[in-house]
């Protein structure tokens, strides 16, 4: 599901905010995430899927499967930019952009590196297949 990040990284790139810049290339590296050496980038990694028997019948099985496109964002934790709360709300908005998915949710959690704070987005989708 290569699409739903790159559906993920054109919203963000399609609807800019002042003092952030949207990548395409993947947070990761050998030494350190890339969004802790680079600060107000946007990170958008490869989906993640998980598939579950949500109903099970004598014929048939129901499983829901859940992707998951995690975006990263590192600032100064002392003095969050003036539009931090808009790139927030961009972020966790951009689940809305793709479609055939029953549910589609934003998990944000945030947490300290030293001086640095590091704002991690869970966008979920999920679809039912039978």
């Amino acid at each position: 599901m290569i699409e739903l990040r790159d559906t993920v990284i054109t919203y963000l790139q399609d609807n800019p905010v002042s003092g952030f810049n949207v990548t395409e290339e993947l947070p990761w590296t050998q030494a350190e995430p890339l969004y802790i050496k680079n600060k107000k980038v946007l990170y958008v990694d490869q989906p993640q899927s998980v598939q579950e028997p949500l109903l099970v019948t004598f014929d048939e099985t129901v499983i829901e499967e859940v992707y998951t496109v995690s975006v990263y964002v590192t600032t100064d934790a002392k003095t969050l930019p003036a539009s931090f709360d808009e790139m927030y709300e961009l972020v966790k908005n951009a689940r809305m952009e793709a479609s055939g998915y029953s549910q589609k949710v934003t998990a944000v959690s945030s947490e300290y590196d030293g001086d640095l704070l590091v704002t991690q987005f869970d966008v979920n989708y999920t679809r039912f297949i039978c």
